[in-house]
């Protein structure tokens, strides 16, 4: 995938209104008593990628403890063809989101 696939890509999404949704990683904490999980969902704006990132921490931290769920961090972020491109392989995304965009038959 290229920046120029990128911007394709760009374009279709936009006019189908087609949300792109992953997690960039899902790891146990508390032992077997939670998830921490980081999942990111982009849609393409007019002019930009807009990134909403948010990372969660959810389960029973401890024995006889009540379930949780507390996000960690969160952002928003707009994004260029060629940022969004170096985001998704900073994440090792790349594959999961030509895999959607073929899925989608995009």
């Amino acid at each position: 995938m290229t920046v120029q696939d990128l911007a394709s890509f760009h374009e279709t999404l936009k006019q189908n209104n087609i949300p792109f949704y992953t997690d960039i990683f899902t790891d146990d904490i508390w032992g077997d008593m939670g998830v921490d999980t980081a999942s990111v969902s982009v849609t393409a704006n007019e002019d930009s990628w807009h990134i909403h990132y948010i990372r969660t921490q959810s389960g029973i931290p401890y024995i006889f403890a009540d379930y949780v769920s507390n996000i960690v961090d969160e952002y928003h972020k707009d994004l260029s063809h060629e940022q969004f491109y170096d985001y998704l392989n900073l994440h090792n995304l790349q594959k999961a989101f030509a895999d959607f965009m073929h899925t989608n038959h995009v």
